[in-house]
Order: structure tokens, then C-alpha cells, then sequence
């Protein structure tokens, strides 16, 4: 059996880095300075974002979305694609 996640995307596929200074960064703008507070504002749980942080799991399309929509950046900026750059894109 094998074990699945809830992600497309684990941290042996690659999965693009979090750009956590950038998402304190915004959340601290918001207001919300606690990792509970952070967790609250993007609608995800305390244990999934250490995920996303640590690079365990990067996100699906739509939690992604609502990451950028809820702190007014873009997906990319949170989630930069730094094969496509080194790729000369």
C-alpha cells in the first residue's frame, strides 16, 4: 500500500520553494503575527503550513490561490518556480 497526500506534488517531486519571508512579511501587514493567526488568515492548518515551510508538500492550485488572493500577491511570488528561471524562461 501506499501512502498518498493531498498535495499533487511532494517535496522528492521538486515542488517549488515557499517563500516564507515574503508570507510573514504580508501576514505581519495583516495584522496576523502568530503561526496560529497565519494559519487562520490562509485557511489552512498549523501542521500544513509547517508542511508547505519545510518543503514537505507544495500546495494544490486552489490553496495556492487563495494564499496570493488572501495576502494580495501572486502565486509565483509565494511559490517561485526556480527551475524556469535557471530554464533562462
Amino acid at each position: 500500500m501506499t501512502a498518498t497526500t493531498n498535495s499533487p506534488q511532494s517535496a522528492t517531486d521538486a515542488s517549488p520553494p515557499f517563500n516564507g519571508e515574503l508570507f510573514d512579511e504580508r501576514c505581519a501587514e495583516l495584522g496576523a503575527t502568530s503561526e496560529v493567526q497565519r494559519a487562520a488568515l490562509v485557511g489552512v492548518s498549523i501542521p500544513t503550513l509547517h508542511r508547505f515551510r519545510k518543503g514537505e508538500m507544495g500546495p494544490r492550485l486552489t490553496v495556492a490561490r487563495r494564499f496570493a488572493r488572501r495576502l494580495n500577491v501572486s502565486v509565483d511570488d509565494l511559490w517561485p518556480d526556480t527551475s524556469r528561471k535557471e530554464a533562462g524562461a
